[in-house]
């Protein structure tokens, strides 16, 4: 009797996102905001607590902090967001869920374990990267100035040079496959410290998060043995990273923190960081300084996502879709960013663009087929996390492809270095494919 009702009750938790999905789709209905939010607050949480396999959980997780955190209406940051916002906002998050809110046929394994062995030709390739990474970087001091404490200087800077500098920040990302043994302090500063730094001195702070995340979910995914499952109820997994894990979540949040507190005390344009509080919080208690970070660079991109939204704000102004238009910026000539174009039609500060998440960069050109924005890169994530089990490059890949993802998620707009990420490490791939002595 014990046995069957183990059974139900597994049954019943096992179909509770589903549940709550059904209830969540009848409270658009109703049209009420609190209603809604919090049914889809409750959905997500369902599926992080139901679902056992990392890729799920992972996307469930972050689904998560960009529906739990940015739309309650607690501030005028930005703006209330509307009930029109939330029905579509959710309605794209709900059928970005659904490759892994179906399940899959057992899962087939494709020959056998494909190892990643680092050899002298890539220690090579990495050194004169960094050589080139530094060259430029110092160029950019000398040209254009310091950019890591005035980082409004970064919108002034070619993107042929950024690119350059970016392209050293997917080194790290082989870190986990250079044997225990031979990791030094030097290993350390070489493939990971250094590879970061000149992003980190332009004032590319998101970049970096995604590569410190990728590091942790290659070392997770690498923990397990060769075709196995990668279930988070695995102990031995958990218990050997999950202090690697802790201390990576916390240089994240001392980049976002320190990066945005400076950026308000070293700026002539914008707010101090008590004024943002007394302005869009009306209060004085410095209690909300900690929240601040996190709070207003999601609710940034919500709530400019509202305004396309709710002023019906349509790309007039180029004649392909703004959500590409970034990639038209490397031809020869000047090419307008999406980014600005948005922030000259609703406004805006400083030099540089805005960024109205996936949802307000796909709907101002299609409207509420936003809704279909996040599917197909959740179906191409579910696929290398397939692949990544009995292959080590795809595991980079799915890493990758994940954390790009979430930037993409954020800012909202396609990047070419988006796809140079993928070249960088192509050619690494390639480089590691030659017949040559292991020397890492």
């Amino acid at each position: 009797m014990n046995k069957l009702n183990l059974i139900y009750k597994n049954d019943i938790v096992g179909n509770l996102p589903k549940i709550l999905l059904v209830l969540l789709l009848l409270s658009f209905g109703m049209h009420n905001y609190h209603l809604t939010y919090l049914l889809g607050v409750v959905f997500l949480i369902s599926c992080i607590k139901t679902f056992d396999d990392f890729n799920s959980k992972l996307i469930s997780l972050f689904f998560f902090a960009y529906y739990f955190i940015p739309l309650p209406n607690i501030s005028t940051y930005r703006g209330t967001i509307s009930y029109e916002t939330l029905s579509i906002y959710s309605l794209m998050i709900i059928i970005g869920m659904l490759p892994i809110l179906i399940k899959n046929k057992p899962r087939t394994i494709f020959g056998d374990h494909k190892k990643i062995i680092l050899n002298k030709a890539f220690e090579k390739a990495v050194s004169i990267h960094l050589i080139l990474t530094y060259l430029f970087t110092l160029f950019i001091f000398y040209t254009y100035g310091n950019t890591l404490v005035h980082q409004e200087l970064r919108f002034s800077i070619s993107p042929y040079i950024t690119y350059i500098v970016k392209s050293s920040i997917y080194i790290p990302l082989f870190y986990a496959f250079i044997k225990p043994l031979k990791k030094t302090n030097y290993t350390l500063l070489k493939y990971v410290i250094l590879p970061l730094i000149p992003s980190l001195i332009i004032g590319s702070r998101g970049t970096v998060i995604s590569i410190l995340i990728s590091i942790g979910i290659i070392y997770i995914l690498h923990a397990y043995k060769n075709n196995e499952e990668y279930s988070i109820k695995n102990d031995l997994v958990w218990s050997k990273f999950k202090n690697t894990i802790y201390a990576l979540g916390g240089i994240i949040l001392f980049i976002i923190h320190s990066f945005y507190y400076s950026r308000r005390i070293f700026s002539d344009t914008l707010i101090s960081n008590m004024d943002v509080v007394k302005k869009y919080f009306n209060s004085d208690s410095p209690l909300y300084l900690p929240i601040l970070p996190l709070y207003t660079s999601f609710r940034e991109t919500i709530g400019i996502a509202n305004v396309i939204i709710t002023k019906d704000v349509v790309n007039d102004v180029v004649p392909y879709p703004l959500f590409v238009c970034e990639l038209f910026t490397v031809l020869p000539g000047t090419q307008p960013s999406p980014g600005k174009i948005i922030g000259d039609i609703i406004g805006r500060k400083l030099g540089g663009g805005l960024t109205p998440n996936i949802l307000g960069g796909v709907y101002v050109d299609f409207g509420v087929l936003a809704i279909f924005s996040c599917v197909l890169f959740t179906l191409i994530i579910k696929y290398f996390y397939s692949r990544s089990n009995s292959n080590d490059s795809y595991k980079i890949l799915y890493a990758l492809t994940i954390t790009q993802f979430f930037h993409l998620f954020h800012r909202g707009f396609l990047k070419p270095e988006y796809f140079m990420a993928y070249i960088v490490i192509g050619i690494y791939l390639y480089i590691l494919s030659l017949p040559e002595k292991v020397s890492l």
